[in-house]
């Protein structure tokens, strides 16, 4: 995995976090754009020292945020974006504020009741305030959506989820603070989620097989038992995490799904919606629709054991497509379950 197979250092790296995937996953973005490259080697330089300094960690973190924020646009996936800048709605309401605080703040002080039209006046620059704050996380999570699985479509998938929970990570270290002094000095607890970034980056541009070969490590302990008693093991918030930064592409996902029988993952993927099948495609006249389901198989063999979550899968699904390679799946899962 990108972390793993550790090497010699790059020349100038001060450490040797820089790996042969590391190494890889630079080149192809340098291929894609430049910039990118450039921003993805000076964070891997920056957080590669040692001890690693406040300023290292906050270079890195700008540098990250900057290659995320940039990639959609160089994959041709970069989301539309409507809606009121926060910085200009804010500055609205300040105006606002200013012309109208006095006989509010007076009203509240004396008990009475705030004149409407100064109360009115104010209220109607909040809702934008309120609007463009909104659109403005919808906006994140659509371009992290958009490096993820090349599209924005499925906002609430759980791989989009988990690389924007890594990349919100780093987000705490863009701006030194008071608490800077207790920032890691090392970077091995910054590690996990740096993988999850650049496994979700690698899985839409870097080397295919290489994530295959990562997934194929990862199902002998996602298929585990017990050795005394040979009961399927509970999947651990590790495991799960790196299984789910891997299937952002819909063949990594078949392939993992075709590789996975234990079925105490059921639970858990169905709550974080790994077992939905992807949106449909948009409708062509000339082509017949079709709407793959990663998880059909791995449904069908869990619905004898797991028949709670599979049914909650079944159940969700169906009221969001009739698309027929879908519905076929649900007939033969809902066979398997108990009666």
């Amino acid at each position: 995995m990108l972390g793993t197979d550790l090497e010699l250092p790059m020349p100038g790296a001060p450490s040797d976090i820089w790996t042969a995937r590391r190494r890889a996953l630079s080149a192809v973005l340098g291929q894609r754009d430049r910039i990118c490259s450039d921003l993805y080697r000076r964070a891997i330089d920056t957080l590669g020292e040692s001890p690693l300094s406040a300023v290292a960690l906050m270079t890195a973190s700008h540098c990250l945020r900057e290659l995320v924020n940039r990639l959609p646009g160089v994959l041709g996936a970069a989301p539309s974006h409507s809606g009121t800048d926060l910085k200009l709605a804010a500055r609205r309401l300040a105006l606002v504020w200013r012309d109208h605080r006095e006989p509010l703040v007076r009203a509240a002080e004396d008990g009475g009741n705030a004149p409407v039209e100064n109360l009115a006046a104010v209220i109607e620059r909040i809702d934008p305030v309120v609007h463009a704050y909104n659109a403005g996380g919808e906006s994140a999570k659509a371009k992290r959506s958009a490096v993820a699985l090349g599209h924005s479509k499925d906002l609430d998938n759980p791989t989009v989820l988990s690389f924007k929970a890594a990349t919100d990570f780093f987000e705490e270290f863009r701006h030194p603070q008071s608490g800077a002094a207790d920032w890691p000095t090392e970077v091995d607890s910054l590690l996990p989620e740096l993988l999850v970034i650049e496994t979700a980056i690698e899985g839409r541009i870097g080397n295919f097989f290489a994530i295959v070969d990562d997934l194929n490590l990862l199902l002998p302990h996602a298929n585990s038992r017990d050795d005394a008693t040979g009961v399927w093991s509970e999947p651990s918030e590790d495991l799960f995490r790196e299984v789910i930064s891997r299937i952002g592409n819909l063949k990594h996902r078949s392939i993992f799904f075709a590789g996975l029988q234990n079925p105490r993952w059921a639970l858990k993927l169905c709550n974080a919606g790994a077992l939905d099948p992807p949106p449909p495609e948009e409708p062509d006249e000339d082509v017949p629709s079709y709407t793959p389901w990663p998880a059909g198989p791995y449904l069908i063999l869990a619905a004898a054991e797991a028949p709670e979550a599979v049914t909650s899968a079944l159940l969700r699904t169906s009221a969001k497509t009739d698309a027929h390679e879908v519905q076929r799946i649900l007939v033969a899962a809902g066979k398997k379950l108990p009666p």
